[in-house]
């Protein structure tokens, strides 16, 4: 086929179009674990087509991703995964309206979550290694938004319905957990702080699908010390630290906990630095408020413990040992924070201090300013844009 779509393709999007208004349509009833087995095969399709036009280059063409057929005039890519996002907020919905039991919502629930399970190819795509797209429209921004509030709506819906121990002994959605932590730790750390670098690797961070991230690890986080255990489990393996950061964290009084704390506060000072967009940092006070009230149970001492981690974990010398963006020796954090001297340090964890113990909306207001402070100050001429919209999933237009 040609590089410009037809008539057929054009044809084809409106029928895409028409099934994602049947699957809503369906929704007013919860969509049976039949129904959400063809959305999980659908995203699985999709999937497939946004790997194959990623390896043709950035630059390609695409007789599929554009305005015409799929792309933010007609319907963006992950509007099947959005489905999953809306079921499951359906689900909240009716519970919160006593139409659903507690044990019927975590049934539904769970149904939803299978299918995301089975659309873990999602995760891949948005990790995919190559650039921002410019001959065609990049699928990956959208579809990444789509899973990141899927996932959040699970969590959202698993502690409405059910005591939190039970969601940490839910093996399927655990998993899922544990994988999409992963995939929000590594956006930031295969980014280089510097904007004309991180641009040529990976997907743009520079819309919609980093408020989703920021809502994600704000509803992980509030899940407990459980959560950074597990992002210590999946994300652990994957960075290969220095022989004294390691034996640093073994030797904490709950090593998982603040090793996974650690990775997590660590990936967070990058997105500070610039590895997120400025407006980006409009999200930290929800994050670390998440992070201090869920993850570490109100202990202003663990806290501390975590972020002053987070500052100091570097990767081990050996050539191998690059992660991302991050060279072989380089503090996870970034280049602010290998060049921060132990007053400025002092200084820094000083205001976290102050502001644990403030503990209040206007408290974690200031960690805006405390980050930006220890991550570069303001950053001019960022090359960023303005704070976007969320997508736009109406497609009536087609």
């Amino acid at each position: 086929p040609g590089d410009t779509p037809d008539n057929t393709c054009i044809q084809w999007g409106r029928l895409r179009g028409a099934l994602f208004s049947l699957f809503r349509v369906c929704m007013s009833l919860c969509l049976s674990p039949l129904a959400l087995e063809a959305v999980a095969a659908l995203n699985q399709a999709e999937c497939a087509a946004i790997t194959t036009q990623c390896k043709r280059g950035p630059d390609s063409p695409s007789i599929m991703f554009n305005g015409d057929v799929i792309g933010e005039e007609t319907l963006p890519a992950g509007a099947f995964v959005e489905i999953i996002h809306e079921s499951i907020a359906n689900i909240i919905k009716k519970r919160d309206q006593s139409a659903l039991s507690d044990q019927e919502a975590k049934r539904h629930t769970d149904d939803c979550v299978l299918a995301l399970s089975k659309s873990r190819d999602v995760l891949r795509v948005f990790m995919l290694p190559y650039p921002e797209a410019t001959g065609h429209d990049d699928a990956r921004p959208s579809i990444c938004e789509a899973w990141f509030f899927a996932v959040t709506s699970a969590i959202t819906s698993y502690k409405n319905s059910t005591p939190i121990s039970d969601i940490f002994g839910n093996a399927i959605f655990t998993e899922l957990l544990g994988e999409t932590c992963l995939a929000a730790v590594q956006m930031l750390f295969i980014r280089s702080i510097e904007k004309e670098v991180s641009m040529s690797t990976g997907m743009s961070v520079d819309g919609a699908q980093t408020l989703a991230t920021i809502d994600f690890l704000e509803a992980a986080l509030s899940l407990g010390p459980e959560m950074l255990s597990l992002i210590y489990q999946y994300t652990g393996p994957h960075v290969t630290l220095d022989h004294s950061a390691k034996t640093a964290l073994e030797s904490a009084p709950t090593p998982t906990v603040h090793a996974g704390g650690a990775l997590i506060g660590a990936a967070l000072y990058r997105a500070a630095s610039g590895c997120w967009p400025p407006w980006g940092l409009e999200g930290s006070p929800q994050i670390y408020s998440a992070l201090f009230y869920g993850a570490c149970g109100l202990d202003t001492d663990l806290f501390c413990q975590i972020m002053e981690a987070a500052a100091e974990i570097r990767l081990a010398s050996s050539p191998d040992a690059g992660c991302g963006a991050i060279r072989p020796g380089m503090k996870l954090a970034g280049k602010y924070f290998d060049q921060m001297g132990p007053k400025t340090k002092e200084d820094l964890m000083r205001q976290i201090i102050k502001i644990c113990h403030q503990n209040d909306a206007s408290g974690w207001r200031r960690m805006k300013v405390v980050l930006k402070q220890a991550c570069g100050g303001k950053k001019k001429a960022s090359g960023f844009n303005q704070k976007p919209s969320l997508t736009d999933w109406d497609c009536e237009r087609l």
